[in-house]
């Protein structure tokens, strides 16, 4: 299988050494291949070394690999320069041929992603991509329209004020720290970082947009690995996002397809997904619940607060589990970090978010 991928991509093995063991989700970097002997590298390495390997490029050097990836992560390649360009092709060709299959819009996705990355890279640093996504979140919390808000969620007009309150503590670091988590599989939040800011330097901005959601049969991509469920807007649907975009002038509106997302959009619709799933949660907040929040969100500004921030994270995952977490941290007055009331794999998310937060600060 990995020969005749390599042959149809045109880039030959070395860019897809590590995808062999890419065929389950991979939420820590602590667990080892199932089955080592299938591994292409040697000795075994985690499937998070394999994925973080292809996404900078599959070609690095041991040293940059055990500088960015720790050094158990250092035997994955030891030879050429990366070839992003390569590595973003392989790895819409592995989902395309497998999980995408009978997915024309990610087949369509994939031959605009990789044309455009090989046109604009857009390099960047990751100080810069956090004050580029400052902008887009200001400019969209700003141009909101409240009252179409409150008519969209059924809010109480002091529901709308808490909403307000509540997502004006969201911005850049927030939105990129809940990326992170979607985007990497390590909860070392310092060594995401690191990771992050190499590839918006060498590998640009549009990469990091055009990357594939491995694991599922959707046209997914980007930072955020965005869905149909998150973001659609048409005569048969209206998601997550794309509802409240609605509420935003026409010119500040994110386009109605996951395959339309191009730049500044993919951070815009990260923070519509995270008010909306916001907007949810205060929908459905009993008065005390209110009253708790409103308090929490009284001290927010006196401290780094992660709790929203993991709430969002773990919203963009499963909604409705972690609408229910939040109401019971909330009834219980915030005293315990938010990631006490998630549980299993949510419990993961809600840490790697506040490590991820931690070290961008």
């Amino acid at each position: 299988m990995l020969e005749s991928l390599a042959h149809k991509t045109r880039y030959g093995i070395a860019a897809l050494a590590a995808i062999t063991t890419l065929s389950q989700p991979v939420d820590s970097y602590a667990r080892p291949p199932r089955n080592p002997s299938q591994a292409v590298v040697s000795p075994p390495v985690t499937e998070a070394c394999n994925l973080e390997a292809l996404y900078l490029g599959a070609g690095q050097d041991q040293r940059t690999i055990k500088r960015l990836l720790g050094p158990h992560c250092a035997n994955l390649k030891k030879n050429k320069k990366p070839d992003f360009e390569a590595a973003l092709a392989a790895l819409w060709d592995y989902k395309t041929d497998h999980r995408s299959a009978r997915n024309p819009a990610a087949k369509q996705a994939e031959r605009e992603l990789v044309r455009e990355y090989r046109r604009n890279p857009h390099k960047t640093t990751l100080k810069e991509y956090i004050k580029d996504a400052d902008k887009t979140t200001s400019q969209v919390y700003d141009s909101l329209n409240w009252s179409k808000v409150r008519e969209a969620y059924h809010l109480s007009a002091e529901k709308t004020k808490l909403l307000q309150k509540g997502l004006k503590t969201i911005r850049g670091k927030e939105i990129i720290a809940y990326g992170m988590t979607e985007l990497f599989p390590s909860t070392d939040g310092k060594r995401n970082t690191k990771v992050l800011d190499y590839l918006l330097r060498e590998a640009g901005a549009t990469y990091l947009e055009s990357l594939p959601a491995m694991y599922d049969k959707y046209s997914s991509f980007g930072m955020w690995q965005f869905t149909s469920f998150a973001i659609c807007d048409s005569r048969d649907c209206l998601e997550g996002a794309s509802k409240m975009s609605r509420a935003l002038p026409a010119k500040y509106q994110i386009p109605g397809s996951v395959n339309k997302l191009r730049g500044d959009d993919h951070v815009a619709a990260a923070y519509l997904f995270a008010a909306n799933n916001l907007a949810l949660l205060i929908s459905r907040l009993t008065p005390k619940q209110q009253k708790n929040l409103e308090k929490h969100l009284e001290t927010t500004a006196k401290r780094k607060d992660d709790d929203l921030v993991q709430f969002i994270a773990t919203a963009h995952h499963l909604p409705g589990i972690a609408i229910r977490n939040a109401r019971s941290w909330l009834t219980e007055g915030t005293k315990k970090d938010f990631s006490a009331y998630s549980k299993r794999k949510l419990r993961q998310y809600a840490t790697k978010t506040k490590n991820n937060y931690a070290a961008l600060h």
